[in-house]
């Protein structure tokens, strides 16, 4: 008979709107390519919600995220752009739903990874913060990948996941 392990306490479960993931992968010598997709992103007003960059050795691999309004331009910025096209790959339709395990031990992050892995959730990013774990996923399994997590974790009854209510964006223009 297994024995029943104590469930680890979070403070919070925040879940995004929907995203476009805009994945890098530069396995040659072409330094800058992160600050370059950032500059592209920024000169043309469309807002960054995530961004998550690590390197090993000549690769580099960054995953970031903008508002699903931001999809037509975002492509359009980025597939003409020589220097960048190469090396994207867009997730359209992702999510980010991220914990907060105040005081937790890095044993939430296994937990985490086996609730989504057992329950097929696909995960196409993560990052982790003093204060955050934040997973990637398929917007349309948000609730899903929610409900996975309170099996696995003591989350209070008072919490209710957190949906961002309040949009700031970048324009000339206001918007009506």
């Amino acid at each position: 008979m297994p024995i029943p392990q104590k469930k680890i306490k979070i403070d919070g479960i925040k879940l995004s709107d929907q995203l476009l993931a805009i994945q890098l992968l530069n396995d040659t010598h072409s330094p800058g390519l992160v600050l370059h997709l950032c500059k592209r992103l920024t000169e043309n007003k469309i807002n960054i919600a995530f961004l998550s960059s690590s390197g090993r050795g000549d690769q580099t691999r960054c995953s970031c995220c903008v508002d699903s309004k931001d999809e037509t331009g975002a492509k359009k910025i980025i597939l003409s752009d020589l220097s960048l096209s190469p090396y994207i790959t867009f997730v359209p339709e992702v999510g980010l739903l991220s914990l907060f395990p105040h005081h937790s031990s890095l044993e939430i992050l296994g937990l985490a990874l086996c609730a989504f892995g057992d329950s097929s959730i696909p995960l196409y990013g993560m990052a982790s913060s003093l204060s955050s774990l934040t997973f990637m996923t398929d917007f349309a399994l948000m609730d899903k990948a929610v409900a996975a997590l309170v099996h696995q974790l003591a989350v209070p009854p008072e919490i209710v996941p957190f949906r961002q209510q309040v949009h700031v964006r970048q324009s000339d223009i206001p918007e009506k």
